[in-house]
């Protein structure tokens, strides 16, 4: 885990009864309070299909099939028990939207020579 994690109370060790662990896209995270996250706008018409962009070996994508694989991508969440999305998956532990906020500011605090 980052050392910018290391003094983050964690809301959600383990699942809570009643609560259940599934996938979500980034728009769903989004409009669950995880407001870094941003929709990734829309795929245009005629726009080539993801599964046609698999290749072997590397390669190099646009910004817009950046922002496609984006909008597909499905991340690990924990939900309440009404369905609600109350945390993600990440560094090995549960990040509520205020925990994932801090740790992000922190992390950019730390790109940014200590200053946020």
């Amino acid at each position: 885990m980052s050392t910018a994690a290391a003094d983050i109370p964690v809301t959600y060790r383990d699942a809570p009864v009643g609560f259940a662990s599934g996938w979500a896209t980034n728009a769903e995270m989004a409009s669950s309070g995880f407001e870094h996250l941003h929709e990734a706008g829309e795929t245009p018409p005629g726009a080539q299909p993801l599964d046609e962009h698999l290749v072997e070996g590397v390669q190099m994508i646009s910004p817009e099939v950046a922002a496609q694989l984006m909008r597909a991508a499905r991340v690990p969440v924990l939900r309440d028990p009404v369905g609600r999305i109350v945390a993600t998956w990440d560094e090995g532990r549960w990040w509520t939207p205020d925990e994932s906020a801090e740790f992000l500011r922190r992390i950019v605090a730390e790109i940014n020579g200590g200053e946020s």
